[in-house]
């Protein structure tokens, strides 16, 4: 039998916070007004859950949580709320902020946070939600995964791009998506020796056949995000000398 759905949640305010500039002052979790299950289906941007007691909160729970934080009484949310957000996040902005994260919030991803997601392999994960859109990225060690919202299809699109990420797939994959970015597209690096720029055909041809920059083993939704951004014009691919595919952002491509 499924478990019903998780549509209350209770505002979590650690009574210790760190000092990383990503740590929420206040994070949000499901409320279970009966008691937590043993099995519940967690979306996997939420990770995976870890069974009862530990990322949800009931009557029977509630005194345990409240020992290592303030617990507000139950809210009703959305029903496709994530499990666990942020609440009043830092998001901090600046000369030293990562291309990532630049590419992301000019996306809509404006609330960036530290979350304890259960069934990752580290204790919290840095999270950044499009809270408009309804859609996640979730950088770990083992990559970027995107969880995204198309609004031209009901259905969500999971991207897992890494361990080493490329920026022009990340790219790629939010212009896919609707997610378009609002600012100035660089200039066309500089190719090196031996290297050339590739026709759209040319290139899907060869993501087509394997070995490109997404990896060794890549991800069935990173070749369809980028065949669909090189027919559209958003980027450009340039043969490398070793043989493989290199990707950057078409400068000269209007975005809407």
């Amino acid at each position: 039998m499924n478990p019903p759905p998780l549509r209350h949640r209770v505002t979590i305010r650690p009574h210790t916070q760190t000092a990383h500039p990503y740590t929420p002052v206040a994070f949000a979790l499901p409320y279970l007004p009966d008691t937590c299950p043993d099995e519940v289906d967690w979306p996997a941007r939420d990770g995976h859950y870890p069974g009862p007691h530990q990322s949800t909160v009931c009557p029977t729970c509630l005194h345990d949580h409240q020992r290592h934080a303030t617990v507000s009484d139950p809210h009703r949310v959305a029903a496709d709320t994530p499990m666990i957000y942020a609440l009043d996040a830092p998001t901090p902005t600046g000369r030293g902020e990562h291309p990532l994260l630049a590419m992301l919030r000019d996306a809509g991803f404006t609330r960036l946070a530290w979350l304890p997601l259960p069934g990752l392999d580290d204790p919290e994960v840095l999270v950044a939600d499009n809270p408009a859109r309804g859609s996640r990225a979730t950088l770990h060690p083992g990559g970027l995964d995107l969880h995204l919202t198309d609004p031209d299809s009901p259905a969500r699109v999971h991207i897992r791009i890494g361990p080493h990420v490329d920026p022009t797939a990340v790219l790629a994959a939010l212009h896919a998506t609707g997610h378009p970015l609002t600012r100035p597209a660089p200039t066309v690096p500089a190719l090196p020796p031996g290297a050339r720029l590739l026709t759209a055909n040319d290139a899907i041809h060869m993501i087509t056949v394997g070995g490109h920059a997404a990896g060794q083993h890549p991800d069935l939704a990173v070749d369809v995000t980028l065949i669909d951004a090189l027919r559209a014009g958003l980027i450009l691919a340039a043969l490398m000398p070793d043989g493989r595919l290199a990707f950057t952002p078409n400068p000269h491509h209007t975005r809407t």
